[in-house]
């Protein structure tokens, strides 16, 4: 990186100062959650689509709802005894789902009946759940590499064996509910809405983080999300073009300074942010003419995780 861009760094990690300094003057606090509320441990929190209502659930297994304005308007204790796995609201943001160890079921709560309800997928070992973009289709997968497609509005559920060898570690939905799937037996593998393989492509190192997105067009005309990344072990950041399934996937791979990739998100026309667990934060285009450039190098935090 050259001085002008080093000059740029610092004066963008000023303005980011300013910024934060501005807006912890402009927000306010909605309310507060004592932390002996949901247990020690991890804790899963989300809101749904509309902001309007905010789902958490700790270590007590007590899944807790509440309104923006702080108030509970549900809670509810998991019968299982393992511990959450994932939570996640529908993209409507009127159902939530929960998955924890050592249990087949997944727990649904609806938000406008305030009626819950189990679902068995009969696979052992959950480790991943993700709601489609259309249609409220629930992927869950396990740590042997199995598959179920649950369907809500028409009460289907589609088991499929097999689909990796091995666990199944993240995932991402597209908005024509493609579903791609990372495993730790390196594949990332691509499916119909009906489970059936469209696509499979081997990685060099366990791939993590996957999600769908858009790239930057020449002609600035807009893509559809096809474009498919992950972070590879931490090392690269591994692109694929799901339209184009015999080209094959462009890895970057960044200055050894900046230490392990800890996440990266989509933002703007095809921009990229990824975080480090140095505290570097970068950003790159997708656009063809500028890919594999720092369009921004700045060094923010310890340990950055972008969302």
């Amino acid at each position: 990186i050259d001085r002008g861009r080093d000059r740029e760094c610092k004066q963008a990690s000023k303005q980011s100062s300013k910024v934060r300094r501005l807006n912890q003057e402009r927000m306010k606090s909605l309310f507060t959650i004592q932390s002996n509320v949901l247990g020690r441990g991890q804790v899963f929190i989300g809101w749904n689509a509309s902001a309007t209502h905010l789902a958490m659930v700790g270590s007590n297994r007590r899944v807790l709802i509440y309104t923006r304005q702080g108030k509970i308007i549900s809670t509810l204790s998991l019968q299982a005894p393992g511990q959450v796995v994932a939570m996640e609201w529908d993209s409507n943001g009127e159902v939530l789902a929960v998955i924890q160890k050592a249990s087949s079921e997944v727990f649904f709560y609806d938000l406008n009946t305030k009626k819950t309800d189990m679902i068995d997928v009969n696979l052992k070992d959950l480790t991943f759940m993700k709601w489609s973009h259309e249609g409220q289709i629930l992927a869950i997968g396990n740590a042997k590499g199995s598959l179920a497609l649950y369907n809500l509005k028409t009460l289907r559920l589609v088991p499929i064996k097999g689909k990796h060898s091995k666990k199944i570690t993240d995932g991402a939905w597209n908005s024509k509910n493609i579903l791609a799937l990372c495993s730790d037996d390196l594949n990332v593998t691509l499916s119909n809405e009906y489970g059936d393989t469209l696509t499979q492509k081997l990685t060099a190192r366990a791939p993590f983080d996957l999600k769908f997105s858009r790239i930057k067009r020449a002609d600035s005309s807009k893509s559809a999300d096809t474009t498919l990344s992950a972070i590879l072990d931490g090392r690269s950041l591994w692109l694929f073009d799901s339209e184009s399934p015999n080209e094959h996937p462009l890895e970057l791979e960044f200055r050894a300074e900046f230490g392990a990739i800890s996440s990266h998100t989509w933002f703007g026309d095809g921009y990229i942010l990824i975080g480090f667990r140095s505290g570097h934060i970068v950003v790159i285009s997708t656009h063809m003419d500028e890919i594999g450039n720092e369009l921004s190098t700045c060094k923010m935090v310890e340990d950055v995780t972008v969302v």
